[in-house]
């Protein structure tokens, strides 16, 4: 029953926005398969009180932190990007991967709510992020927009922590949600040229793009876009992304890049990272029964359970709950939080 189980948790890990996310339902060695997102209505007590507060209150608060201005520039540098406003980027590089979780969260409320009001929105929202993507697929705000004002130090998939790959991956997957609650494909396009454009770029993967493998959330979404649309240059790519992690050179526990997957026998230290490996590794298993995923997720799946699991309500990065953009001490909480900080929690 152990490999039931551990499918059970990356799965649910994948699927955090509602049932139905994770599509395992043409997955070959999957021994379970998700229900769709419509399939299920919470009718009254808990969890029906929290949907409504969900729907009434999380979501629509949500949008609203991320159409300002400051920490909370989010939406606003999409706008800039596609010319639609004047301002300069600001706010983490990795902002672009949060709003398309937005996005995501967003879209799984519309199978049950069928709310015409946010369906319009994000069509909006979505034909904005549109007209910010390159030709060639590429699309990251703080990185364009950086670049347009010549910053010549910047440029693609140069800086691992400029988070690209990580938003890019957020993407794919809020992409095959929006597809699967709505059936339109606008949100979808935008994802499968980012993932072409992902395929080109690593097409011959060399050490120093396989840095780029922080924070892997594009293994699940590259999985996920292969579900929706059946493509299979998408679940190759899937494969060559797990195996460019063989390529680096001197990697460490934070990134779980110290040794090979396949090697790995424990969970190590930052909790998110290693939660987006888990998880992309058994969806990977999911489409293709390679044991050589199979064995490494087996041993760290009973190492959690049995060594490194705790009540805590959360799964955070950093041992002191600081947030990058208020801490004051920066620079000494990242260079010392892999020493401190649990590997999982929940």
């Amino acid at each position: 029953m152990l490999d039931v189980f551990l499918i059970i948790f990356v799965a649910s890990f994948s699927a955090a926005a509602a049932p139905g996310f994770v599509d395992t339902t043409s997955s070959p060695f999957a021994r379970i398969q998700t229900v769709g997102l419509d399939s299920v209505r919470w009718t009254h007590g808990f969890w029906a009180d929290r949907f409504e507060l969900c729907r009434t209150q999380m979501v629509p608060s949500m949008a609203r932190l991320m159409e300002g201005t400051n920490y909370s520039q989010f939406y606003y540098n999409f706008e800039i990007l596609a010319g639609n406003a004047e301002g300069k980027p600001h706010g983490a590089a990795f902002n672009d991967g949060d709003f398309y979780k937005f996005l995501e969260g967003a879209a799984a409320t519309l199978a049950v709510t069928n709310d015409a009001q946010m369906n319009q929105r994000l069509d909006e929202i979505i034909a904005v992020i549109a007209r910010g993507q390159q030709t060639n697929g590429y699309l990251d705000t703080w990185v364009q927009l950086h670049q347009r004002e010549t910053n010549a130090s910047v440029g693609s998939f140069r800086d691992r922590s400029h988070w690209e790959v990580y938003n890019l991956g957020q993407l794919l997957t809020a992409a095959s949600v929006h597809y699967r609650v709505t059936g339109k494909t606008n949100f979808l396009a935008i994802a499968r040229k980012a993932a072409d454009c992902l395929d080109a770029v690593f097409q011959n993967p060399t050490p120093e793009l396989a840095l780029q493998n922080v924070c892997p959330s594009h293994y699940m979404g590259m999985v996920e876009l292969y579900r929706a649309t059946g493509e299979p240059r998408y679940l190759a790519l899937a494969k060559r992304f797990l195996a460019m992690r063989n390529l680096v050179k001197d990697g460490g526990s934070d990134n779980q890049d110290r040794i090979p997957f396949d090697r790995q026998t424990e969970a190590e230290d930052h909790a998110v990272r290693a939660n987006y490996l888990y998880a992309g590794a058994a969806d990977l298993f999911l489409e293709t029964g390679d044991t050589n995923l199979w064995r490494p997720l087996l041993e760290i799946w009973t190492n959690v359970v049995t060594e490194k699991m705790y009540l805590t309500g959360g799964c955070g990065a950093l041992y002191d709950g600081a947030a990058p953009d208020a801490a004051k001490d920066q620079k000494s909480i990242t260079g010392n939080w892999c020493s401190r900080s649990s590997s999982v929690a929940t």
